[in-house]
């Protein structure tokens, strides 16, 4: 009887294993609602981090801001994730799966499954593909160069697809920047062999016949022709068109113009105020800004300033019927004085009517369509 008993038990090794399978699916689930927050976040563009995301700050619940990763974790659990509440119950301070360096490590393996799947995508294709690379800086002023790869998939669309940041802070030279694309492109699995094109900015350490990047690396691998980017081009090619005497002083004086508004509260009100009987049929209440770098984004500024000119010209004359202090008075009336002079409204009409032409080819250039160049050029002429 005893005998038969203990072989009706359940074996030992089976018992933890079961054990083991349980916790370890437990596990999961909980990583999996740790993971679908930070893609969340990363999705609808949210900076995960708050002021202070550290551990006695989490717990304690004070006023500091935790960030919006861990404010949706807290939101999960409140809506009833029981995998979350029973974890952070249980698991040890060191294992709670929410500190900075996890956020790090999930982020990081995210881009690495989402940087597979695209070289995926072009090895299977069996196509050529292109690299695009251009130099950014980030909040932190360090120096990054954006690597993005132009390919066709399977179903036949072209795509652009950034797959990595370089940080070149130390050195920005020709020389340094190849190096590091063609140390980077095999490191992801990618033929440069099959590498046909290369697209980069005007910059000397760019497309410098003889240190830039696309001849350093055509000069190792002939097949791949470097371009400047088009869009770079046209824009360069309207500021030197625009190298007016006239025109730059039309620019200058809207530039000071949107800043006078833009810049303080108080005068803002005033032209809301006045825009209440002139813009009735639109809700923009705001001058825009001029773009600092792409000419060809300025039109919209041009036409919204123009559109909001009549009411400019009212609100300043308020400003001085106010504002009294002969500072206030000299710079209201200067800045109308100028508005309002032939020269400004000729040279601001001529720009904005000129400029807006090549808006739809600007937009076209920079469009992954291989047709785009061609068939705005045709759009223009019709």
């Amino acid at each position: 009887m005893f005998i038969q008993q203990v072989n009706q038990q359940t074996n030992v090794h089976m018992t933890m294993n079961h054990g083991l399978e349980s916790r370890k699916e437990k596990n999961l689930m909980v990583l999996e609602s740790i993971v679908k927050t930070v893609l969340i976040c990363g999705r609808q563009n949210f900076a995960l981090r708050g002021h202070r995301d550290d551990a006695k700050h989490i717990v304690n619940g004070n006023n500091a801001n935790i960030g919006n990763f861990q404010a949706l974790l807290d939101f999960r659990i409140d809506a009833g994730d029981k995998f979350l509440v029973e974890h952070f119950k249980t698991a040890p301070k060191n294992a709670t799966y929410r500190s900075k360096t996890v956020q790090n490590e999930i982020i990081d393996i995210i881009g690495n499954i989402i940087r597979t799947k695209i070289i995926k995508d072009i090895s299977d294709s069996g196509w050529m593909f292109s690299v695009s690379a251009d130099e950014v800086r980030d909040v932190s002023n360090t120096e990054q160069l954006a690597v993005c790869l132009r390919f066709v998939d399977l179903s036949g669309v072209i795509r652009e697809e950034f797959v990595d940041f370089i940080e070149v802070s130390d050195d920005t030279s020709g020389e340094r920047l190849s190096n590091e694309l063609l140390k980077l492109l095999p490191e992801m699995g990618l033929d440069l062999n099959l590498m046909r094109s290369q697209c980069y900015d005007g910059a000397g350490n760019m497309t410098g016949h003889l240190k830039g990047v696309g001849p350093r690396i055509q000069r190792i691998y002939p097949k791949v022709l470097h371009f400047w980017c088009t869009a770079h081009q046209l824009n360069r090619c309207i500021v030197a068109a625009a190298n007016i005497p006239c025109v730059r002083n039309m620019m200058g004086t809207a530039d000071k113009v949107v800043q006078f508004f833009n810049w303080s509260p108080k005068r803002q009100s005033f032209l809301e105020e006045q825009l209440q009987h002139y813009r009735n049929e639109t809700k923009r209440m705001k001058l825009k800004e001029l773009c600092r770098t792409r000419w060809v984004e300025r039109p919209d500024a041009f036409e919204i300033f123009w559109d909001f000119l009549p009411a400019i010209i009212e609100t300043m004359e308020k400003i001085k019927s106010v504002d009294k202090s002969p500072a206030a008075v000299s710079d209201t009336q200067s800045l109308e004085n100028n508005i309002t002079s032939f020269q400004f409204l000729v040279s601001l009409l001529v720009t904005m009517r000129c400029i807006g032409y090549l808006k739809q080819l600007s937009t076209s250039l920079q469009g992954t369509g291989s047709n785009c160049l061609r068939e705005t050029t045709l759009n223009l002429i019709l």
